[in-house]
């Protein structure tokens, strides 16, 4: 069996993974769908085989798959409604990706209190006192 000497690495932010109750395995696989669906602007569909997809996550097609259904579920991944091949992310996942760059995403501004301070928690460093 030939060994995949490749290094791959995925910055992993714990935020997300609770915010969207996924594990670290399903973000590498979303992240993996995001990059492959958009580093092509004439074809936003990632359509990369699932045993390629899963060696190259370092997991089993079958967990792939898993993790697919899930995302298609939970909303973090859609299918081609045209084709029968194509996956690619869904907006709140990418834009939920980009808070972490200082923008707001939709999943956040549902849940406001997720990871960020109210006005208030910022004006008031005396969080335990009764005000």
């Amino acid at each position: 069996m030939k060994q995949n000497s490749k290094f791959r690495s995925f910055l992993i932010y714990p935020q997300l993974l609770k915010l969207w109750k996924i594990t670290a395995n399903q973000y590498m696989c979303y992240e993996s769908v995001r990059y492959l669906s958009t580093h092509n602007p004439q074809f936003n569909w990632c359509i990369t085989k699932n045993l390629e997809m899963a060696n190259f996550v370092c997991m089993s097609e079958r967990g792939f798959e898993k993790a697919i259904k899930k995302g298609i579920l939970i909303g973090i991944i859609e299918k081609n409604p045209q084709e029968k091949w194509g996956i690619r992310t869904t907006k709140a996942w990418n834009t939920s990706i980009i808070f972490k760059t200082g923008t707001k995403s939709a999943k956040q501004e549902q849940s406001p209190n997720l990871g960020t301070k109210s006005a208030k928690q910022e004006q008031s460093p005396n969080l335990g006192t009764k005000s």
